[in-house]
């Protein structure tokens, strides 16, 4: 937590100008392609009586400084989707620095909405959240870092999702540095990225970690065998241009 806590500060403009950019890509892509699978209004039974009044619960774990959930609520709010009084936000992270700058940015972008828009303090492994109490969650660059993705998957990510087609929304680099056709990248990740990492945030550790973390990560083969063992159903899985990273969207029914 402490490493996440020190480039908190800089953690957004190293994002931007490690990947060149292609970061915002990422998360619009991503955002837009699961609001578009996993339709509130319709693939959720609000017609029975027993969800009569019910909130939707949307979850942005391991939200660092919260680009998710900006981008979430303004895809929402152009379709103005679900986006009332009976949708809730939630920004979840184990970093106060980088809740706090996510509070900043969505309070300066969506004043009006900003008030249904909780942030919370957990750890994403083991969370505060109550049994089936969340209709989505997406988490973007962060699964990597859980210690163990398939303890997180099959029971902690179950637990805490709603029954009856709740969705998680995965976004996360791929292991492609045993792939001979991504040289480049494998290179540009050990140079560039610890040099900016030194020279830029002053923590070349973090980066350092950071780096390892992409490395020492499962394939998205075993992501999809954990998730359909869990009883998910993968509604979409594929990389992303350049390649390098990964998304994996599905629903759970239990």
């Amino acid at each position: 937590m402490h490493m996440f806590n020190q480039i908190a500060g800089k953690y957004d403009f190293l994002n931007r100008f490690l990947s060149f950019g292609i970061d915002i890509f990422w998360r619009k892509h991503f955002v837009s392609k699961a609001l578009k699978l996993f339709n509130f209004e319709t693939q959720l039974p609000y017609n029975n009586k027993s969800y009569e009044g019910a909130c939707v619960y949307i979850c942005d774990l391991a939200a660092g400084t919260g680009d998710i959930l900006i981008e979430i609520i303004k895809r929402l709010k152009k379709k103005k989707k679900r986006l009332n009084d009976k949708t809730a936000f939630i920004c979840a992270d184990f970093s106060l620095p980088m809740l706090k700058i996510a509070k900043t940015k969505i309070t300066a972008q969506f004043p009006k909405i900003s008030k249904h828009v909780n942030y919370v303090i957990c750890d994403a492994e083991n969370t505060c959240f109550k049994d089936s109490s969340l209709n989505a969650v997406f988490i973007a660059f962060g699964i990597r870092n859980f210690s163990n993705t398939k303890r997180f998957i099959e029971i902690e990510l179950s637990r805490i999702l709603k029954p009856s087609a709740a969705m998680i929304a995965i976004l996360e680099f791929n292991n492609i540095f045993k792939i001979p056709l991504f040289k480049f990248f494998q290179k540009y990740y050990e140079v560039v990225v610890n040099m900016a990492g030194k020279f830029i945030s002053g923590h070349i550790f973090a980066y350092r970690y950071l780096v390892d973390s992409i490395k020492n990560f499962t394939c998205d083969e075993e992501i999809i065998k954990i998730l359909k063992s869990s009883n998910y159903k993968i509604l979409q899985y594929n990389k992303i241009l350049p390649y390098i990273v990964s998304q994996y969207i599905a629903i759970l029914n239990k």
